[in-house]
């Protein structure tokens, strides 16, 4: 290929984005609210601290409270550096970078493509794939970790795959892309281990020799273990002096979870090795059991596309004997099981989804392959088939069942006729409803409030939250208490102790319930 067509493509997918981004003016969910709220954060000069609790895992004494002690800051950083760009703290600036970095997803899925099969036809066909991919399209453009994971872990999957003379630039390069992706994700320190695993297979020639086996994973050890911790060294030196230690105490405590909502129980104290025990071996196995139907969909729905599955298995059988598909099929492996069996309730509810974006360039590539064994065999057992001609005619007929699975999966989440807000901004529209009602009610500026979403809130709205605890009215009220919350704000998806105080408000011992505002229950803390 050409590189004016590697621009073309980049053109092309740069429009797609700016296309969808012009209807998403919400983060949309708590993840992309937290990472936006971060770069808020840093552009206003406060550092990496939040004004908000979303969980309690980390043991926090108040508010603000150091933030990505659970969630990596990456994403945040290069929100506050297109706002730095633009000198304005708002979500289009918060975009303009990972914007960017989406914009690279689809070259470089043409340039990985044209690497392994020399077709200009796979190369395209890849690059149109990723311009319109499909689940993923609402996620590109917006303020979370997708785009830059896709972008890191092909590019590490590149150069882990190459035969490179510099040893040194190469296990450099590989420790910078594993610190940059655990500095996007938590799961990116399985990278890291990656860069060890392909130390050990480039040593093996010297293994007779013990002496020139050291020597030889040394001289590669160096240089992966400067890279990760160029990037992630400062990091680990504020760990250390905020919890005394390398990790915060949240990502040990999501081990022992026996239920999602616990991930929001308070205090996190009672999240134990004995606790976990307690609960049972049939428990352990049930989320797990959930778990892996969940990542399972994941696989086949979002990362294949349902109807690019059966690319994929064909793709990857072709493809079998390449360094990249192989390096991409055992991180996929390692990345499946740890987010089925290691950390099953994070992995089943979207962590899969997220760490999983590393592969998706690759999937669409081993795609396009497979597309191209599909026509050739057509070829074969179809006489009156031609290879050119059936190869555009299916491809372009590919290409429009993707783009219109992406645009139907758009529309339905973010697209809605006026005056009603879409689904993708009603959280943020009934948020800043109610925080109207609070300062009709005379709330101060700076009282705390006690929600669902305590990142969206405080995006919607400015002010400080905390996220209600899980558990029933006694574990709220100590959670109130300990941080000066004023209001509580019930809405229907609540924790299970709550339901019943949610479909029927009143006034209980510490909560006088004073309204409903767009389906959220407002209540009074501290009242008789």
């Amino acid at each position: 290929m050409k590189r004016n067509e590697f621009v073309i493509i980049f053109v092309l997918g740069l429009i797609a984005l700016a296309a969808s981004s012009a209807f998403i003016h919400v983060p949309g969910y708590m993840d992309a609210d937290y990472y936006y709220a971060g770069g808020m954060q840093l552009a206003n000069g406060k550092g990496f601290t939040e004004p908000f609790l979303w969980n309690y895992l980390d043991d926090p004494a108040g508010i603000p409270h150091p933030s990505h002690t659970y969630w990596m800051p990456l994403t945040s950083i290069l929100s506050s550096a297109g706002m730095a760009l633009t000198g304005k703290a708002d979500f289009i600036s918060a975009r303009l970078l990972l914007i960017l970095i989406a914009a690279l997803v689809p070259p470089l899925t043409a340039f990985v493509s044209w690497r392994l099969s020399r077709r200009r036809l796979s190369a395209w066909l890849a690059a149109g794939l990723s311009i319109f991919p499909g689940f993923y399209a609402i996620y590109m453009g917006i303020t979370d970790t997708f785009p830059v994971y896709m972008l890191l872990g092909t590019l590490f999957l590149i150069l882990g795959s190459v035969e490179l003379h510099n040893r040194v630039l190469k296990y450099s390069g590989l420790g910078l892309l594993a610190g940059l992706m655990h500095l996007a994700r938590a799961d990116g320190i399985l990278w890291l281990a990656a860069g060890f695993g392909l130390i050990l297979i480039d040593s093996r020639p010297f293994l007779h020799n013990f002496k020139g086996a050291i020597l030889n994973i040394f001289n590669r050890v160096l240089p992966l273990s400067c890279g990760y911790i160029l990037v992630m060294g400062l990091w680990y030196a504020r760990n250390l002096l905020i919890f005394g230690a390398l990790f915060s105490p949240a990502g040990g405590r999501v081990l022992w979870l026996i239920n999602y909502d616990q991930m929001f129980i308070f205090p996190a104290g009672q999240l134990t090795f004995q606790s976990w025990v307690s609960a049972g071996l049939g428990s352990a196995l049930s989320v797990r059991w959930d778990a892996l139907g969940a990542n399972l969909q994941t696989a086949l729905a979002v990362q294949g596309e349902i109807f690019l599955f059966p690319l994929i298995l064909i793709g990857c059988w072709r493809l079998r004997t390449v360094q990249m598909v192989r390096l991409a099929g055992v991180m996929y492996g390692v990345t499946f099981l740890v987010m089925t069996i290691v950390f099953p309730l994070a992995g089943g509810r979207g962590g899969f989804f997220h760490s999983g974006a590393a592969f998706q360039p690759v999937l669409w590539t081993i795609a396009a392959e497979g597309f191209i064994g599909a026509i050739e065999a057509g070829v074969r057992l179809r006489k009156n088939w031609r290879f050119e001609r059936a190869s555009k005619g299916f491809g372009v007929l590919l290409l429009s069942l993707s783009a219109a699975l992406t645009l139907a999966l758009f529309m339905q989440q973010v697209i809605n006729e006026a005056p009603n807000p879409s689904a993708w901004e009603k959280s943020n529209s009934e948020y800043k409803a109610v925080e109207s009602s609070l300062v009709d009610l005379g709330a101060g500026q700076n009282q705390i409030v006690m929600v669902n979403n305590p990142p969206g809130y405080y995006v919607a709205t400015g002010r400080p939250a905390i996220v209600i605890p899980d558990g029933g009215v006694n574990s709220l009220l100590a959670a109130a208490n300990q941080f000066k919350a004023s209001y509580l704000l019930l809405e229907q998806n609540t924790v299970a102790g709550l339901r019943d105080l949610f479909s029927q408000p009143r006034t209980v011992q510490g909560l006088a319930f004073i309204r409903t505002v767009d389906h959220i229950q407002i209540f009074k803390i501290g009242a008789p």
